[in-house]
């Protein structure tokens, strides 16, 4: 079986999939937004922002297996950067039951769940949406037209240089090679590899232009927003509105 990839998850028909895309883009933009303004050293709030894009990923049927292998692909980089916390913040904070802890410890455990909930939230967008659909509704926030081509095309591109990277290696393998190359091949392969994919990019865009592309990508006309899209933006505004006044205090449940 082939294994499930952010586009054929995209593809779906959830109720959270037939949301207007732009709904869901300014919904996760809120969110991302709110996590970045929690107090420095919180826990609970991120962790309660987390439960909205898990919430909506239950609601898309979307498999969290996929998106949990891709978080952990990129986390080694946000940990690299906020390990660093602990050792310059080293102020004991009391956290209850006559314990403490470094308030490093609490920065850094803060990054890591504003981390899982503002990527998650972004996973969720993209197995729900196509990729089209997220830049179409970019461009009617604003974002320029250029830019969301160009972030089109490169995800394009990634997908190419990885099957002929994959290509690769199956052909070393199928000619008696190991089944990783040693370290000694790797220069070569990588100049072989730009070699290739600049080909075929080349390829690519030839034949974008013989079909009469001229830098932006055709969509429809966007429609009038729907019902659901705008309870999807009123409930994340309202969600994350108390979450900040009970971190805050402001709010005592």
């Amino acid at each position: 079986m082939a294994p499930l990839t952010i586009e054929s998850m995209a593809q779906g028909d959830s109720p959270l999939h037939r949301v207007d895309p732009r709904g869901k883009v300014l919904a996760s933009f809120l969110l991302v937004f709110s996590a970045a303004a929690l107090p420095p050293g919180d826990l609970l709030g991120p962790a309660l922002h987390l439960l909205l894009p898990v919430t909506l990923g239950a609601i898309g049927g979307i498999p969290f297996r996929p998106l949990l292998v891709r978080l952990a692909l990129v986390s080694p980089f946000v940990i690299a950067v906020g390990i660093w916390a602990p050792l310059i913040e080293r102020q004991p904070v009391e956290i209850g039951l006559g314990l403490s802890l470094s308030s490093g410890w609490l920065i850094f455990g803060s990054i890591l769940l504003r981390f899982v909930a503002v990527v998650g939230a972004l996973l969720v967008l993209s197995a729900s949406t196509p990729l089209a659909d997220i830049a179409r509704s970019a461009n009617f926030f604003g974002v320029p037209r250029a830019l969301t081509a160009v972030t089109m095309l490169v995800y394009r591109y990634f997908y190419l240089l990885l099957g002929q990277f994959k290509t690769m290696l199956r052909a070393f393998h199928l000619r008696g090679g190991a089944r990783f190359p040693p370290l000694s091949l790797w220069g070569a392969m990588a100049g072989n590899l730009l070699t290739r994919t600049l080909k075929r990019a080349r390829s690519v865009q030839l034949a974008m232009e013989l079909r009469g592309f001229t830098g932006e990508f055709p969509t429809p006309e966007l429609r009038r927003f729907t019902g659901s899209a705008v309870a999807l933006v009123v409930l994340t505004v309202i969600y994350t509105t108390a979450v900040h006044l009970f971190v805050r205090g402001v709010l005592p449940i």
